[in-house]
């Protein structure tokens, strides 16, 4: 948002890298923690990834963990595998953090790109951030700000706290040429 007015993402969405097999979004995020989660038994780095992901699909083995990601590669499917390492990124693995980690710099980086559209008198952009993976706290959000702010240093970081229901109430007013207010913008967010 620049002085109330919305700016898009070119793409639409910035999760669309995630095509691309940058730990972008949910889906992908969780498809690097389900392979970080086989490689550990495969010789790769020890993490409770391993443990969460056989416990949440109900796997026994690495094979079966194989299985299921064979039979399972939508992008719905794969955004399922989020909950879980989060999760354990929160209980403090160090390889479930890294992929966190990662993936809020890749965001970061992807957001302060679209600087570069910004009519240079429009002043500090606001980005509004929404989707739940934000309210996981610092994780993946600390990574995001310093990549954001190492390029677009005057940015402003606000979290989307309208329900999903409110918001799409809020986009048919806009699509009606009906004004929102700051005041129908602070009912919305109770």
């Amino acid at each position: 948002m620049v002085r109330g007015q919305r700016v898009s993402h070119p793409l639409d969405r910035l999760d669309l890298d995630a095509s691309f097999g940058e730990a972008a979004g949910g889906a992908t995020i969780g498809s690097h923690a389900l392979s970080a989660a086989i490689h550990s038994q495969l010789g790769g780095p020890t993490t409770a990834l391993f443990d969460a992901y056989r416990a949440s699909l109900e796997a026994r083995t690495v094979d079966e963990l194989v299985e299921w990601a064979r039979a399972h590669t939508t992008r719905e499917e794969r955004a399922t595998l989020f909950k879980p390492a989060a999760e354990v990124a929160q209980q403090g693995d160090p390889v479930a953090i890294e992929l966190f980690r990662h993936a809020g710099s890749l965001i970061g980086a992807g957001t302060a790109s679209l600087g570069r559209y910004l009519p240079k008198e429009a002043g500090a952009p606001t980005v509004l951030l929404t989707g739940k993976a934000w309210q996981m706290g610092d994780l993946l959000l600390a990574p995001f700000r310093e990549a954001l702010h190492e390029r677009l240093p005057h940015a402003e970081v606000r979290i989307n706290t309208i329900p999903q229901s409110v918001g799409s109430a809020l986009l048919a007013m806009d699509a009606a040429g009906m004004p929102i207010t700051e005041e129908i913008l602070a009912q919305a967010s109770r």
